[in-house]
């Protein structure tokens, strides 16, 4: 644990001399663009909560299902203290936190949510048996429904064209007839 301090503390080191700021990593997420600060706005999500009021749909229900995955991953905590112990609990705790109070609107905590390991473990004990056999049909009808929504919702934003795809080019879907780098899309 305290190599991992010895870390973080030559890393700043590091950025203050060649920098002259320490958190650096910390200030450049403030920059426009990320508008990522630290403090109250951040803590409390006021940006999520503007976006609410403003109804911005797609970047709302975004936020929100990444919201809802960290929320699922905070209500099964107890059950890996049962399951696996402080220790586990202490890791899923810290990894959980940092992105619930160091984002300004929940973008990426689904992705750090993967990283508490055991959250997902104890959630496969619970749908594996148990008080509520009909928890684990129900979760993966749910499952199956939101892929297929999505799939759907992908089609229907980019139709259904096979894309030949070059290394520079990032963009999600091309309309058939587009060149990319010399690569045609293609219908199918």
């Amino acid at each position: 644990m305290l190599v991992s301090l010895v870390g973080v503390a030559a890393w700043s080191g590091y950025l203050w001399v060649r920098f002259g700021d320490p958190l650096a990593f910390l200030t450049v997420q403030g920059a426009p663009g990320w508008d990522q600060g630290i403090g109250p706005a951040t803590w409390f999500k006021v940006a999520y909560l503007l976006d609410w009021q403003q109804r911005l749909r797609n970047p709302v229900l975004l936020f929100t299902a990444q919201a809802l995955a960290g929320l699922v991953a905070v209500l099964l905590l107890p059950r890996v203290r049962r399951r696996f112990g402080w220790g586990s609990t202490a890791y899923c705790v810290i990894a959980l936190a940092i992105p619930i109070i160091g984002t300004k609107d929940f973008m990426g905590l689904g992705r750090y949510v993967l990283a508490a390991f055991p959250v997902f473990a104890a959630a496969g004990d619970a749908l594996a048996g148990g008080r509520h056999r009909w928890l684990g049909p129900a979760v993966l009808g749910l499952s199956t429904g939101l892929l297929l929504g999505r799939d759907r919702a992908v089609r229907q934003r980019c139709g259904s064209l096979l894309t030949q795809r070059h290394p520079e080019d990032h963009t999600p879907c091309r309309r058939a007839g587009q060149t990319v780098g010399g690569y045609a899309a293609r219908g199918s």
